[in-house]
């Protein structure tokens, strides 16, 4: 088979795989530390964002009978990741993994940018938070100071 690269694509295969092992171990640690339940992550399945591009992410809600919204989500979690479990077809699984922390950052900033957006609002538990487009949090998140 014949590959054709970009004119000055020169890869340094040895260093790219050095690195590319080195995330293997980091990702294959993590799971062990979630199969130890020493690590935890809370995951989102957000059927839209397939279609959309954007994931929402919960800050507020109103419990069914109360006057006032209160913190959820995002401002109350203690997971230690967040997996944004995207699209609605198990075969055509993709999923996003993001430290809490860092994602807590994030919807910081884009809560200052544009406030706040209804989320699911025909239940009993109507939610508040933010729409995050998937590029936008790959950046934001890489200027996060966590």
């Amino acid at each position: 088979m014949n590959v054709t690269r970009s004119t000055g694509y020169s890869p340094d295969w040895d260093i790219d795989l050095q690195w590319g092992n080195k995330q293997e171990s980091v990702l294959a640690e993590l799971f062990t530390r979630i199969d130890a339940g020493s690590t935890t992550v809370e995951v989102k399945a957000d059927r839209k964002a397939a279609a959309t591009g954007n994931i929402f992410v919960e800050c507020m809600q109103k419990p069914s009978g109360a006057d006032e919204y209160t913190p959820s989500g995002i401002s109350t979690s203690t997971a230690n990741y967040w997996v944004f479990i995207v699209g609605a077809r198990e075969e055509r699984l993709c999923a996003v993994m993001v430290q809490r922390a860092a994602l807590y950052w994030v919807a910081q900033q884009q809560y200052a940018a544009s406030g706040f957006v209804d989320g699911g609002t025909g239940g009993d538990c109507p939610t508040k938070g933010v729409l995050l487009k998937l590029d936008e949090l790959l950046t934001l998140f890489s200027q996060s100071p966590l």
